[in-house]
């Protein structure tokens, strides 16, 4: 699922059939796992030091999170930074919607307390 989204280099396939896979996948959620497809993305920011994006994308999300609203628009999105990149984060999220951000070391309670947020 999370490959459909963009993780790990993302998927090779047609524009036109990731809705049919990801609604595919969920199935497979539902039916073999008993769980429902995740509604909540956890990802860790590393800033684009000297990318070659020409400064279209601004980090490692930039891509991943542009494909949420189109396959995954319910999911809320934590990112969790190094305290080094916190000011980058702020640009990422200025394009983004963001749920909640979690700066590094993360503790348990930090992160049950974005989670609640709901």
């Amino acid at each position: 699922m999370g490959a459909l989204m963009g993780a790990r280099g993302g998927v090779d396939i047609p524009d036109g059939d990731r809705r049919g896979v990801y609604s595919h996948l969920a199935k497979h959620y539902r039916d073999d796992f008993d769980e429902e497809p995740p509604d909540i993305v956890i990802a860790e920011f590393f800033y684009g030091y000297g990318n070659n994006y020409a400064g279209a994308n601004i980090s490692n999300l930039d891509v991943f999170l542009s494909s949420l609203p189109k396959y995954a628009p319910n999911a809320r999105v934590i990112v969790i930074v190094d305290p080094t990149e916190r000011h980058y984060l702020e640009q990422l999220a200025t394009r983004f919607p963001l749920h909640g951000v979690l700066i590094q070391p993360v503790a348990e309670a930090d992160m049950e307390a974005v989670l609640a947020l709901g």
